[in-house]
């Protein structure tokens, strides 16, 4: 049964939609809809997945949720208008996912783009431009069902983005409840979204169905096998102490410390998010994480993330699905090409018992 059925009430549709998803959906007649704290999903790319991409998603991994990335929606130059054909695909993805039961939590990226962040922090018609697309998407679905969400920036961060985050989350907040007032919102902290960055985060007191995310990639230098000129290499003259995992893992930068990573440090490193969700009584979602496939101890880091976020209750889309060359787990680990084949490699059985414990999955 497709999430974007026309049902009244709310409570009749809610429930029939919480049946065929392997997410609770459950929600309140006249209120919002709730978070679904047990999502275990993957991120896509809007201009990459195809229907095909997504039966086999849901129907052979049994995957319950997608993060769906859609870069930006908004013209490069001023005035910044919004791109109709990419609008009109992400509708498309959209329908693609609830049709097939997937939770779609929607994404916009940076608006400015990843390489000129700093730029968009002291461009107020650029911000201005981005709270009005988000108006204009939440009026597009605010009369769908549940088995929707929305995140507002993908990990802000740039020069300003410290001080200016906070204002402009709660602009974009204002401007989606003017127009859908039961979809849940995503935020995450600045500082590329990182956990310690909640430390410095303050809850969006003004809406109760905010939703708090944070992206996982500790040791950068493991989980992206960094060489000095930023490659994927990673080979032993780059790293001469090695990069294993579990293991004694060195940075490249000169302040970094030498810190042994394993299942503990991955705990201590999500407690500010844990200690966030605690103080706050707020739910807490793991929006990005993942590992270059052919690193040493990829599959055990994998292994640790998992049970550490099942473990503390939060739920997670691995990066990326289909995407990524790098991070894609069905290309395996001895092939490091864009080419490599895909087939159901080690790390896709691993993530496969993970989604076996979706309610659909059984």
């Amino acid at each position: 049964m497709p999430f974007d059925l026309a049902v009244r009430p709310v409570l009749q549709a809610a429930l029939l939609l919480s049946v065929a998803a392997g997410v609770s959906l459950a929600a309140e007649a006249d209120g919002p809809y709730p978070w679904p704290n047990d999502m275990r999903g993957m991120n896509i790319i809007l201009t990459r997945i195809t229907e095909a991409d997504l039966d086999h998603l849901a129907g052979d991994w049994k995957a319950n949720s997608v993060r769906l990335m859609t870069g930006s929606l908004l013209a490069e130059s001023a005035p910044y208008t919004i791109n109709a054909e990419k609008l009109e695909k992400l509708h498309e993805v959209v329908g693609w996912c609830r049709e097939r039961n997937l939770y779609v939590v929607i994404n916009l990226g940076q608006p400015a783009g990843r390489s000129d962040s700093a730029a968009f922090w002291s461009n107020e018609e650029l911000q201005a431009a981005s709270v009005g697309l988000w108006k204009t998407i939440a009026q597009h679905y605010a009369p769908t069902g549940p088995g929707l969400a929305y995140d507002l920036m993908n990990e802000p961060h740039g020069k300003g983005s410290a001080e200016a985050w906070a204002g402009l989350a709660k602009e974009l907040t204002t401007a989606i409840r003017a127009a859908d007032r039961v979809h849940p919102i995503v935020i995450e902290p600045p500082g590329w979204g990182n956990p310690e960055a909640f430390t410095d985060l303050e809850p969006m007191t003004t809406d109760p169905n905010t939703v708090y995310s944070f992206h996982f990639y500790a040791p950068f230098d493991f989980t992206h096998q960094r060489g000095k000129a930023g490659t994927l290499k990673a080979t032993p003259e780059d790293h001469p102490g090695g990069l294993h995992y579990p293991g004694t893992i060195k940075a490249f930068w000169e302040t970094a410390p030498t810190e042994v990573w394993n299942r503990d440090t991955i705990r201590d490193r999500v407690q500010p998010a844990l200690e966030f969700r605690r103080k706050y009584h707020v739910a807490v979602w793991c929006g990005e994480f993942g590992c270059t496939r052919w690193a040493d101890g990829a599959h055990q880091y994998l292994s640790d993330c998992l049970e550490t976020w099942e473990e503390l209750g939060f739920g997670w889309a691995y990066y990326s699905y289909r995407e990524w060359y790098a991070m894609d787990l069905e290309k395996g680990v001895t092939d490091r090409s864009r080419e490599a084949p895909r087939y159901e490699s080690d790390l896709v059985t691993l993530f496969k018992t993970y989604f076996a414990r979706n309610p659909q999955a059984r």
